[in-house]
């Protein structure tokens, strides 16, 4: 199974709490609770396991589009300074960049 960085699974695990359905946040929670392993520096990018189900994928999926959502309707605040619309520009590159990852995992 392909690991995680840290700062990828933060950013999964901070979408996925706001999502409103509890159903979805547990599948999400349940597989993360048992799949702890981080890629490291220089160490590994899979721990040689399966991948995550796709009920899983989908979950994740689902709570990034509803942050890249949110993040898309932030900068179209009035009265942003350019580090905060630099700021938020960047979040969406990597929800995007995350997203890609997670539609490249093979359905299981």
């Amino acid at each position: 199974m392909l690991l995680f960085t840290a700062k990828t699974r933060g950013l999964i695990d901070r979408a996925v709490e706001q999502l409103a359905d509890p159903p979805k946040r547990r599948v999400w929670n349940e597989w993360a609770r048992a799949h702890t392993a981080l890629r490291v520096p220089e160490g590994p990018t899979e721990d040689g396991g399966p991948p995550p189900p796709r009920n899983v994928v989908l979950v994740a999926l689902a709570a990034l589009e509803e942050l890249e959502a949110a993040e898309r309707r932030r900068l179209t605040e009035a009265e942003l300074s350019e580090d905060q619309i630099s700021d938020i520009e960047g979040d969406l590159t990597y929800i995007a960049g995350v997203t890609r990852l997670l539609n490249q995992i093979p359905a299981q």
